[in-house]
């Protein structure tokens, strides 16, 4: 069986001008788009899950990071200046080749100018058996999961706002 998972760098795109130095609150969109290369796949494997985080800061629980896609309600920042976004990606054929894009629309970032943001992805796939994520692993039980070495991710980055 052979997984892979391309580690090319995350691209991040920030877009929109920040707001006036002596502007307390900025609105700005980071944009992560995480290769995915997985191939040959057990049947078990029903979906990829990528889920993004950033930590700075900046996020406060009152940071609007977009809306959630299932609903279209707000989503925010936590309390732990971290914002977390997920994607899934349904399997076809046993692999799943592409680019997930992460889209945070962050609104309300606190005076985030010269400071830093640390990046972390991760990858799971779904196991149609055990309803439930399970971690890409050379460990694992499930040939599905087993990959020929190390877990696949995470993926770390960082980016200055």
């Amino acid at each position: 069986m052979k997984l892979r998972l391309v580690p090319r760098v995350m691209t991040m795109i920030l877009m929109g001008a920040p707001a006036a130095a002596s502007a307390q609150t900025v609105s700005v969109q980071v944009t992560l788009q995480v290769p995915v290369n997985l191939t040959q796949f057990g049947p078990d494997v029903a979906k990829v899950q990528v889920a993004c985080s950033i930590t700075s800061d900046p996020i406060t629980t009152s940071t609007s990071i977009g809306r959630d896609p299932t609903n279209g309600k707000a989503l925010y920042g936590t309390a732990a200046h971290v914002a977390t976004l997920v994607a899934e990606i349904p399997m076809a054929g046993g692999q799943l080749v592409q680019t997930a894009p992460l889209v945070f629309s962050f609104v309300g970032l606190d005076n985030p100018a010269g400071k830093n943001a640390a990046v972390n992805c991760s990858l799971m796939g779904w196991s149609t058996s055990q309803g439930a994520w399970v971690q890409f692993t050379g460990g694992a039980t499930n040939v599905s999961f087993k990959t020929n070495g190390a877990s696949l991710g995470p993926i770390d980055g960082a980016f200055a706002w």
